[in-house]
């Protein structure tokens, strides 16, 4: 009975270690960005490993205000570049939420629709954040949520065989390549600068230079798995790519309309061309 007794009483202390969920998500968020998750949930904390999987380059050169967002939260800021990773517990708080307070909580949820389970992770604000309008938001303040949905069947990661530090790199010179990729990938790109986010167009032959070769569609994220070979030049043909932007965006970049006008539904607006009034009513 003493054996039976402490068997039983062992049983409870490993339940007891047991998490309540443990699984692996993945989680999108309005600032564009992706997230893998490894989560394990308990009663008292949650312990998280982040893991950043993608960066949209195009538009925060260009400022586009929902990816600027992500330059302003607490999680992004720690995990800069794709294959960055944190680890981090969160205590849960009173609501019941994991929480590290005025940086980032992870919630558990239920569907109004299905009540099934729901995991969100809200970012809190970081890093000065000031609004189009002026307001300035402080920091630690809750603003934007990532809805994470679980990964049944993961796949093996890319280009598995390389080493972390070379991966991570290679990873994210594919990103910008994938990026920069508008168009015909053969005969015409439409490129932008890291700096200006101005845009201009590269032909065929600056491609078949730039990319030595090589067909630019084997230097989308998604399809190193398929030419590992090919991606493992990607970081020189990025650097290739950077140089001759640079070098020619002043002169070859596409100006941008500056007097663009909104026309709502239903509303008339007349404009002169060349002498000749035009009405435009917005449909």
């Amino acid at each position: 009975m003493k054996r039976i007794f402490f068997f039983m009483c062992l049983l409870a202390l490993t339940a007891c270690d047991r998490p309540q969920y443990d699984m692996q998500m993945v989680c999108q968020d309005g600032a564009k960005g992706h997230l893998l998750v490894d989560a394990k949930v308990y009663e008292t904390h949650a312990d998280l490993v982040v893991k950043r999987l993608t960066k949209e380059l195009r538009a925060k050169a260009q400022g586009q205000k929902s990816v600027w967002l992500a330059d302003h939260t607490w999680l992004y800021n720690q995990i800069p570049q794709i294959d960055d990773v944190i680890e981090i517990t969160l205590p849960v708080n009173e609501a019941d939420e994991y929480e590290a307070p005025g940086k980032m909580k992870f919630v558990l949820g239920h569907s109004l629709l299905t009540g099934g389970l729901t995991f969100t992770i809200w970012h809190a604000t970081d890093n000065n954040l000031t609004m189009d309008d002026g307001e300035n938001i402080p920091d630690g303040q809750y603003i934007v949520g990532s809805r994470c949905e679980p990964v049944l069947y993961p796949v093996d990661e890319t280009l598995q065989n390389i080493p972390d530090e070379q991966r991570k790199e290679i990873k994210n010179c594919l990103a910008y390549l994938s990026e920069q990729m508008f168009g015909d990938t053969e005969k015409e790109m439409l490129v932008f600068d890291e700096n200006t986010g101005r845009e201009m167009y590269i032909y065929a032959d600056t491609i078949k230079t730039i990319f030595n070769g090589m067909d630019p569609k084997h230097f989308f994220s998604e399809n190193a798995n398929y030419y590992p070979e090919d991606a493992q030049h990607a970081c020189d043909i990025a650097n290739r790519l950077r140089e001759y932007i640079a070098t020619h965006i002043d002169a070859e970049y596409i100006p941008v309309p500056q007097d663009i006008v909104s026309v709502s539904q239903g509303e008339t607006m007349t404009i002169s061309c060349d002498g000749k009034d035009i009405v435009i009513r917005g449909e």
